[in-house]
Parts: C-alpha cells; structure tokens; sequence
C-alpha cells in the first residue's frame, strides 16, 4: 500500500525547519517516515534535520537513502555534498557537487562552491574555472569576483586580481 503524503504536513515540516523549531519539525517527519520510509522528500527533509543538529553521518544517510530512490533528486544532492563539506571530505562534496551539476548545470551557486572547494585545496587552476564558470552564469554574483579575485591573487595575477575585487564592490 502506497500511502501518499500530505503536503499540508510536508509543508509545516519545512516552516518548522526554517523557523529553526527542529524537535517538533523531526517529530512530525518521523512520523511521516513511520509510513513513508521510501520516499525521497522525507528523507531529504530528515537529512536537512539532522544535518542542522549537526548529526553528520545521519544526514549523510538520509541524503544517500533520498538519492538511492531518486538518483536525479537535485535538493538531495547538494545537501549531501554539504554535508560532507561539513565534516571536511572535499573529494565526496566534490564529487556530489559535480553530480549535481550534471543534473542542472545552469546554478551558479553550485558553480561557485567547487570553486571554493578547489581553492580550499590549493588548486587554483581549478578553482579559477568554476569561479569563471558562477560569473557567466550570473553576472552580478559578487562572491564570485571577490572569490575569483582571492585566487588570481594567489596565482600572482595582481592586474586582473584588482579588477574582480573592483567588481566585487
């Protein structure tokens, strides 16, 4: 028995969480898992729970169960890569961003995080070329020149680190 969810409830879920009231928001989300466990929204809204409580390797968890139901579950994804940004694997943060990009490669945001992965790793080249990549695709983005800027720095590239810190502004 397929048992479809309420998105009345599924929407209380996500005020409670952005509302930061995270025990009645995994409350109510464990009792829509009780019946839901194979759903992909519920496991993506358990994941953003626990990854808010700072419960890394069970927001990983949900996140993989999301995507194993959903492979193409772009919210999933992303948050699954920040996640293991936050317990400091680059490589799998990496690897799920670039994921997430072959799903929609048009977010600059997205962009603009392997890029800072990149320089977190000290590779500039790399870095420099999804900071390059956030800026075409959204031209006012300034983190991205302030960012872009930092690694042309770095680089030694002093004349056009200025520009971007200028375009930054």
């Amino acid at each position: 028995i397929i048992i479809i969810m309420d998105q009345k409830i599924l929407n209380e879920i996500i005020e409670l969480i952005q509302k930061n009231n995270l025990v009645l928001a995994k409350k109510k989300s464990i009792d829509l898992m009780n019946t839901n466990k194979d759903n992909d929204l519920i496991n993506n809204i358990m994941g953003i729970i626990n990854l808010k409580e700072k419960k890394y390797s069970d927001s990983i968890n949900f996140f993989k169960k999301a995507i194993s139901i959903n492979s193409k579950f772009l919210s999933a994804t992303t948050n699954l890569a920040m996640a293991y940004k936050e317990v400091g694997d680059k490589v799998n943060s990496i690897n799920y961003l670039k994921k997430a990009l072959s799903i929609n490669p048009n977010m600059y945001d997205v962009t603009h995080e392997l890029g800072l992965l990149y320089f977190q790793k000290n590779e500039l080249l790399q870095a420099k070329k999804y900071f390059l990549k956030s800026i075409k695709l959204n031209n006012s983005y300034e983190n991205a020149y302030y960012n872009l800027g930092l690694t042309e720095f770095k680089m030694e590239d002093y004349k056009k680190s200025i520009i971007n810190f200028k375009q930054a502004i």
